[in-house]
């Protein structure tokens, strides 16, 4: 299981939280969080924002599966165990007033863009 929420910091930060399942590539958690970071911004009232701090959440884990069977003659068994893992991230978000700066770092985004460009890509998934 997976999913995106946002906690609100102050009056113009939000923290992003993306989380996928063993199925899910973490490119697509990265732009599952930078949607959400626009949805935010503007439900805030704001137009753009900068992504910093960011934390990787992915959880590597081990997954085991195994059988046994047996009689009076002696027992046998087999099994076997892959790497899982489930990306995720955790990104801060400060929101701004007005139009990007045209020379703005690139960690900085037009939630409206956003929102046209990313999430109608997404939406077609």
């Amino acid at each position: 299981m997976g999913g995106v929420s946002a906690t609100q910091i102050d009056s113009n930060t939000v923290s992003v939280s993306a989380q996928g399942n063993g199925y899910t590539r973490p490119g697509t958690i990265k732009n599952y969080a930078l949607l959400k970071a626009a949805d935010e911004t503007i439900a805030h009232g704001f137009d753009y924002f900068a992504t910093g701090d960011l934390s990787d959440e992915s959880q590597h884990g081990q997954m085991s599966f195994g059988s046994a069977s047996g009689n009076r003659f002696g027992w046998f068994g087999s099994g076997f165990s892959m790497e899982t893992l489930k990306p995720g991230e955790t990104i801060f978000v400060k929101m701004y007033h007005g139009k990007k700066p045209a020379d703005a770092p690139p960690n900085y985004y037009d939630a409206h863009e956003v929102e046209a460009y990313l999430g109608a890509s997404i939406k077609r998934q």
